[in-house]
């Protein structure tokens, strides 16, 4: 434990994932001393808070009264966690097709769950039970019964749980009835305990791309759904996530180069350019003359939609093309609304792209990412070996 440079009675442990956790001391009436865990860095809290936090407990010493640490813990156990979530999903700025999803997924799984959880004592512990009763009152099931929901969707409302916390947080003035957000420390907790055994595990390369003739099949069965016949043109025309292509403006397409400014919402927003195919073109002449500059291009009134209004339809249609009698389990084949991402590169590797130029196209940030595509390519190293004539 490392003692702070500035203030008595301050101390922090830095963790093994580089957070820092902070503490404060001092003696009780009966000169005993006390040691009290004030919080993490990354929920915010510092040096001068942890100063503040022990000033007030020896002040109120001085007055006989408690300390206002145990004050404040008993005072918040009374704010349930569903009163910090109404006040983020009435208040906070967002689309009414986002707060109507977040509101869905709270009245299905978060309030029965943890509701009625005090907002100051809920940490790690009571979201790694989330994430694993989460799935026990989830409606999809497998074919034997199980429940079955996606990591990623568990995973959106571990994150939508810390941003309501942070929301609270910003609108109140008094450093005292700040909560720490649980999230970051169940994330830290996650990087310091998964094993390399259960990032393998979790590692699923989905290996399926769609044949030229499956791509036939695909556009044949979207061509009478408008949004979603347009959402599959720029996917396979760009190779952008799903949420990327959602994020797309009238005022990102440059018509007269073929280009579109994408936006990579995976690595914080990053910008790299996507190219237009012909039928792509041809879809988007007609598009593009009916909204305005910043109106999203897939969206029934300009505005941006949710990930659920192209991936219900879609995932109907890819079940019933590609999936059926597969295994739920198996992701490896399962075609989803991302394996149109697998197939633009696919197809790229297979025409010969240099695996660079398929880098700079996916915007990935690390080649050994691209690297899994270079077995596609003709060549694929068979030249070279012939050559060696060891």
């Amino acid at each position: 434990m490392t003692k702070s440079n500035k203030y008595t009675g301050i101390y922090y442990n830095e963790l093994q994932n580089g957070d820092k956790a902070y503490y404060i001391t001092y003696k009780d009436s009966e000169a005993k001393m006390k040691r009290i865990k004030i919080g993490l860095h990354s929920a915010g809290v510092r040096e001068a808070f942890c100063k503040q936090k022990r000033d007030e407990i020896l002040n109120n010493q001085r007055l006989g009264e408690e300390p206002p640490a145990i004050a404040t813990r008993k005072k918040s156990t009374s704010l349930k966690f569903s009163e910090v979530w109404e006040k983020y999903i009435e208040n906070k700025a967002m689309v009414d097709a986002l707060r109507n999803d977040f509101r869905g997924r709270y009245n299905r799984y978060m309030s029965p769950l943890i509701g009625t959880e005090p907002a100051n004592t809920l940490n790690k512990d009571h979201l790694k039970k989330f994430r694993e009763d989460v799935q026990k009152i989830a409606k999809r099931k497998d074919p034997k019964g199980n429940a079955l929901l996606s990591p990623r969707s568990v995973d959106i409302m571990i994150t939508v749980i810390g941003t309501a916390y942070n929301y609270w947080n910003s609108t109140v003035t008094n450093e005292k009835d700040k909560l720490v957000n649980p999230v970051p420390s169940l994330r830290a907790d996650d990087r310091q305990h998964v094993t390399k055994q259960d990032m393998q595990k979790r590692d699923v390369r989905r290996e399926r791309f769609l044949k030229r003739d499956e791509i036939l099949l695909l556009k044949e069965a979207v061509k009478d759904i408008p949004l979603v016949r347009l959402f599959v043109a720029i996917s396979l025309s760009t190779g952008a996530r799903l949420s990327s292509v959602l994020a797309i403006q009238k005022a990102h397409i440059d018509m007269e180069t073929r280009t579109i400014t994408l936006i990579n919402t995976k690595a914080g927003g990053s910008r790299y350019n996507g190219f237009i195919n012909d039928e792509l073109f041809d879809l988007l002449k007609n598009r593009l003359s009916n909204i305005k500059p910043y109106q999203h291009v897939v969206s029934t009134d300009g505005n941006l939609i949710t990930d659920r209004i192209i991936q219900r339809p879609l995932q109907r249609i890819l079940n019933k093309l590609f999936n059926e009698g597969l295994d739920m389990r198996d992701t490896a084949n399962r075609v989803v609304i991302h394996t149109l991402r697998h197939t633009f590169a696919s197809h790229l590797a297979i025409a010969g792209t240099p695996i660079i130029t398929i880098k700079t196209l996916l915007d990935h940030k690390d080649i050994a990412t691209t690297m899994r595509y270079a077995k596609l390519m003709p060549d694929a190293g068979s030249d070279a070996v012939r050559g060696l004539n060891l």
